[in-house]
Formats: C-alpha cells, structure tokens, sequence
C-alpha cells in the first residue's frame, strides 16, 4: 500500500518576512527605476547622487524596522501585564509561560508577531491555541510607536506645540540623535503604553490594581522633576521655559495642576457615564504626563468621543474610561499642533478654556450625553 506523502503547509511568518523584504526592496529601488524612465537629472534631489539617495532609503527601512520592532516588544511585556496584574502575578521574576500548559515559552518563540504566526496560533508544547489579541497588541504598540517616532524624532516634533526647527535627514538624526526630542518621545509613548494596559484590563471586565497607577503617576511626577522640558506648555506661559537648576518645587507646578484638573475631568466622566469608577486615576495620569492646558483638551475629545461611540455595541473597547481617553490622547498628541493655534479650542488662552468649560457644562446639563440608567426594579445589586 502506497502511502500519500502528507503535504506541508506553508509558514505564515515566512510570507510576512518575504512580503516586508519584497517591499524594502522596491522602496529602495524606486529612485533606479526613476532614473531609467526620467530624466537622468531628476534624480539629484538636493544635491545627492544615486548611490547617497539609495544608502539614504536602506537607512530609512532599517531604522523603520527597529523602531517598529522596539515598540512590539513593548507590546509584548504589556500582553504580559495586562495578563498578570489582575490576578497579583509578578510582572518581573517568572518567565513567560503557556496559560494552559503552564510550559515556559522558549526564547525564540517570544519574538514579537512572527513567533505567533511561526507556530500559527498554537502553544508549542499543547499545541492548544493562544488568543490572537496577542499579536495584535504587539503590532499595534510597534506601529503606533513607529509613527510617533517618525513625527517627533525624524519630523523634528512636527505635532507639537513648540518649534524645533525644519525637519532632518535621517542619517543626521542616526548619527546625531535630538536628545531632547528623544526623550519627549519615550515620555509621550509610556503615557500611551499606560493608558493601553489599561483600557485592555477594562476589556477584560478586569479591574486595574491601584498600584497600576500609582506607579505611573510617581514614574510622571520623577520625569517632569529630572526633564521639566516633557511638559511642553507649563503652568503659566505657552512655551518651554528655562527652569533653574535647583528650582524643583516649580518644575512640580505643571503635572500637580494637570493631576488636578485630571480628577476633575474623570469625575465628570465618572457622574455621566455607566463606565468604571477609575476615570478620575486614568485622567490624572494624563495630566501628570502633559499638563493642564493638554488634559482640558483631552478631556473635551474624550467627552466628544465618549458621546459618539456610546450607541455603538460592537466599539466596546471605546466603551471604558481608559479606552476612551486613550484614543483621545493619540488624537490631541498627533494634532496638538493645530489644537494650539485654534483660538477657540481649550487650551493656553483663559478665554478660550473658559468658553470651552461654560459650553461643555451646558451641553452636558441639557442631556445630550447619555446619563447612568437605574438599575432594573430601581434598586441597586447591594440592596
């Protein structure tokens, strides 16, 4: 009897990798294929040769590929602390491990994205599925960050507030890294990597351990004392100020009184909408992060946003505090920008956050936002 050799089925990760190389190469390759349908001279863009602008586009992948991969494997850490924080796991000392087998997951199979299509979905010792959320987080904390790296660090903060001039090349930025700029980046993604753990432990119907925030609230407060320069718009002047060396009660003015307008914006959140009792936390880590004039912008969004996908069932993820706030936060740091140079929007100008609070309080008063319903019967589950 003959027996059927049994077909091999092909690797999803080996066609990601082929597909990224594929497309590397054709971005590296365009301005070759310029060169042979144009005009020879069109390719000495600001003065570079073909071999300069080519060197310059295989920089432009690399780097991109590493930035992308840093942020997944921050991804990967917050997988594993949106999964052991609600149980009181360590987050530190124990190794990654299957949550059924219980197995310790190899070194290699923890390479963020394609270690999870390398083994198609599946535990390597159970061969029982592993959830897909899982490289979806890591995908998005990798692309998430990679774009904020492009507009902070290599757009030289082309969506702040405050001018840092023209934008670089590339291979200056490599060789010559903006520190400052650098810095504003990784504080701008954390506050970002919180408010993801976050509004995924909300997801989870999980409820986020006090710790949680307290963590980052000190982790904002310790930054803003050791770089005032994060806090982009201080307490009292529309631009960086020059802090004196030893003046560190002052450098606490901006993220104490973003705190506090934070857990005034959460309270409200919390008064008018049937979502976790921790809005008030979640807003004050943002205002510790960036600022009261930012957080009364972030507040408005999230209000806006909160209203929008309230009706809508399948948008659960926007149906949390954390997850709301989160997507208002990546809105207004991507167009702060603009929001700055809007005369009418909350913000620097006192008569414009003013206005904005008296219309905001009015809209809400007249009901347009949907309130917390009674429970059923009118009374409450510890009646």
């Amino acid at each position: 009897m003959v027996r059927r050799r049994r077909r091999r089925r092909s690797n999803p990760a080996f066609w990601l990798l082929a597909a990224i190389v594929g497309a590397l190469v054709i971005y590296v390759s365009i301005p070759v294929w310029r060169m042979q349908t144009a005009d020879p001279g069109a390719i000495q863009l600001a003065g570079l040769s073909l071999g300069e602008i080519l060197r310059e586009r295989v920089l432009h992948s690399l780097t991109a590929l590493w930035v992308f991969f840093f942020g997944a494997c921050f991804g990967s850490f917050l997988n594993v602390v949106v999964h052991r924080l609600p149980a009181g796991e360590s987050i530190a000392w124990n190794p990654s491990r299957c949550p059924y087998c219980r197995v310790p997951i190899r070194a290699s199979d923890n390479i963020p994205v394609f270690a999870w299509l390398s083994l198609r979905g599946r535990c390597r010792a159970c061969r029982l599925p592993i959830s897909s959320r899982y490289p979806i987080v890591e995908a998005t904390c990798g692309i998430g960050f990679l774009l904020f790296a492009a507009m902070v660090i290599a757009a030289n903060g082309v969506n702040l507030p405050v001018g840092f001039g023209p934008p670089r090349p590339l291979s200056l930025v490599v060789l010559a890294p903006p520190w400052t700029l650098v810095v504003i980046c990784l504080h701008h993604a954390a506050l970002l990597f919180a408010l993801f753990g976050w509004a995924l432990m909300e997801y989870d119907d999980q409820k986020a351990p006090w710790t949680y925030a307290v963590w980052w609230l000190l982790f904002g407060l310790a930054v803003a004392v050791a770089a005032p320069f994060v806090t982009l718009i201080p307490w009292s002047e529309p631009s960086v100020l020059s802090y004196p060396a030893d003046d560190y009660l002052r450098r606490l003015e901006s993220p104490l009184a973003g705190a506090a307008l934070g857990l005034a914006c959460g309270f409200c959140l919390t008064f008018w909408r049937p979502v976790h009792k921790s809005n008030s936390l979640v807003f004050a880590i943002v205002g510790v992060f960036l600022g009261w004039q930012a957080t009364l912008s972030i507040g408005v969004l999230a209000l806006l946003l909160s209203g929008i996908f309230q009706p809508i069932r399948r948008a659960r993820f926007l149906h949390s505090s954390a997850g709301v706030c989160l997507v208002a936060v990546g809105i207004h740091l991507t167009f702060w920008k603009y929001f700055a140079e809007v005369a009418w929007w909350p913000g620097s100008s006192p008569v414009a956050t003013t206005g904005g609070c008296a219309l905001l309080m009015c809209w809400m008063l007249t009901g347009a936002l949907p309130r917390k319903r009674p429970e059923a019967g009118g009374l409450r589950p510890n009646d």
